[in-house]
């Protein structure tokens, strides 16, 4: 301010930055002081003016996108494939179990995971990795027609981010379309 603008208004922007992360809103304060350095009226060189007080709001929900499959998979080792990704960079490690409702129907690998403990392990540094999981049909050498079978996904006792842990699981209907 200065003698030809001491009665205006002066506008400022405060623009929010987006962090990845779901930290619910974060409040914040913009603190004003008089520069005394080049304020050449000591009347207001001791002024202390009130701060302006903010509030970040946060747009990010934690969340696992399971993307739909490619279809049915077939008795004849025919394979089925879906993706999967976290929707926000975690705080800790996130760790997705999976399981089949019926393993005489399918079996699986997927990108990334530990096929062994049927898990995949995301972190801060790779939680917008899209993972691959493939379906392998199985036979099993019935007359049953196609069978139904699901594939769960649901966040592991060993997740770190409590945001993540507390997700529900998510569930992905397949069939195996019968051979004989």
């Amino acid at each position: 301010f200065d003698t030809t603008n001491w009665s205006g208004e002066k506008q400022f922007v405060v623009t929010g930055m987006d962090d990845n992360l779901s930290a619910g809103n974060q409040a914040f304060s913009i603190d004003l002081s008089v520069d005394n350095d080049s304020s050449t009226d000591i009347r207001y060189e001791a002024l202390n003016p009130p701060d302006v007080l903010g509030t970040n709001i946060d747009d990010e929900t934690p969340g696992i996108t399971v993307s739909a499959s490619s279809g049915p998979t077939t008795e004849d080792n025919g394979t089925a494939i879906f993706t999967v990704v976290l929707n926000t960079k975690p705080t800790g490690q996130v760790d997705l179990d999976f399981s089949i409702s019926d393993s005489g129907e399918a079996t699986f690998s997927a990108s990334g995971a530990d096929n062994t403990s049927n898990s995949l392990s995301f972190t801060d540094a790779d939680w917008n990795s899209i993972r691959t999981l493939t379906l392998y049909g199985r036979d099993d050498n019935e007359t049953d027609g196609d069978q139904a079978y699901a594939v769960k996904i649901s966040p592991s006792a060993t997740t770190v981010d409590v945001t993540y842990k507390a997700l529900d699981n998510k569930t992905v209907l397949l069939r195996n379309v019968d051979d004989e």
